[in-house]
């Protein structure tokens, strides 16, 4: 949580902030106000806007949540402003600038995600939105929050171009922070029908050391009943699995998918928090 917090306030202020990029979330409002309207600095404009989120956060998820977020509210605040004080400028260049923003923000807002907290903000409003819709992931409510925070930097800035930055800065996050909480494709899902299914299913055993489930199916055009085989590998199993079904029958009927989400022994376990 303290290190997702430092690397999120570092990220804002040493290249975003340095290089009017807003790519979103109450860090870019901060941003915004902090080259438009001034009085305060972009880490005291983040904590003040995150007073009255942080109450609606407090109402819905209870003290122990708010208070792990004051937490980390506090503390990527204060990183901002020490940071903004020292006046690093560690690069001019806008794209890297976005990229490596994006890498440090969207790490850190992962982390903290991952140790049950938020950095305030659209993260509270956005995990408030997860508990209705579990279906869409969070970053990619991150994502539409950021673009209109990103339409209004292109007015506020007078430049387009900026907003375009920031628009690149806010996919990489989204990515970045879907990697961290999801993982990536983290595994295959496997479905083998064949006429050879017990010797496949033998070798898949032996060989790859992976677990098989052989489901029941029934051809609709040959109404006849087939063995399908079921198994998920980890991606560098694939090719090998690929090939022991050639091996053992070239006719057989292969179909092969991506899974992100996996519970069960080798895997996540199922008590794991979705987030």
């Amino acid at each position: 949580m303290t290190f997702g917090a430092v690397i999120y306030g570092v990220g804002v202020v040493l290249f975003f902030d340095s290089n009017n990029i807003a790519p979103g979330g109450v860090s870019g409002i901060s941003i915004i106000l902090d080259k438009t309207v001034g009085i305060m600095s972009t880490g005291t404009w983040s904590f003040v806007i995150n007073i009255p989120i942080l109450l609606l956060g407090a109402f819905k998820f209870g003290g122990r949540f708010i208070f792990s977020t004051v937490y980390t509210v506090t503390l990527s605040s204060l990183v901002m402003d020490t940071a903004a004080r020292l006046n690093i400028v560690l690069t001019d260049d806008v794209l890297l600038a976005a990229i490596f923003g994006a890498l440090l923000t969207g790490g850190g807002i992962g982390l903290v995600f991952r140790s049950g907290a938020t950095t305030g903000g659209s993260d509270i409003i956005i995990r408030i939105l997860r508990t209705k819709y579990r279906h869409i992931s969070t970053g990619s409510l991150f994502f539409g929050i950021d673009c209109a925070i990103i339409a209004i930097s292109a007015i506020a800035f007078g430049n387009v171009s900026s907003a375009l930055y920031a628009a690149v800065a806010s996919f990489l996050q989204t990515r970045i922070i879907n990697t961290v909480l999801y993982g990536t494709d983290s595994a295959r899902l496997v479905y083998i029908i064949s006429e050879k299914s017990d010797a496949i299913s033998k070798r898949l055993l032996l060989d790859l050391e992976t677990g098989v489930t052989i489901l029941d199916g029934h051809g609709a055009y040959t109404n006849s009943e087939k063995e399908v085989i079921m198994c998920v590998l980890p991606p560098k199993n694939l090719p090998k699995a690929k090939d022991i079904v050639r091996c053992e029958d070239e006719e057989a009927f292969l179909v092969v998918t991506s899974a992100t989400s996996v519970f069960g022994e080798g895997y996540k376990k199922n008590i794991e928090e979705e987030i």
